[in-house]
């Protein structure tokens, strides 16, 4: 099965489109996320299997934009 292999641009895109935001902060070379709950850092360079393994634990979607607050509302 092939799987995209991301951008550090692109994987920013993706993390934003489902509901993170950066917060302005930085240690180092990585960017540090949040979706409220979970805090990653996110490196320059990321490495394929970390961002496979972001992208199951997260549960992030390619494509369109999540509705987040109907994604806060469930876990709720």
């Amino acid at each position: 099965m092939y799987r995209k292999q991301y951008s550090s641009r692109e994987f920013k895109k993706l993390l934003k489109n489902n509901g993170w935001y950066s917060t302005g902060r930085w240690d180092g070379d990585h960017e540090i996320f949040s979706d409220g709950v979970h805090t990653i850092p996110i490196a320059l360079n990321l490495n394929r299997m970390i961002q496979f393994r972001l992208i199951k634990e997260f549960g992030l979607v390619e494509g369109r934009k999540r509705d987040v607050k109907a994604l806060r509302a469930c876990n709720e």
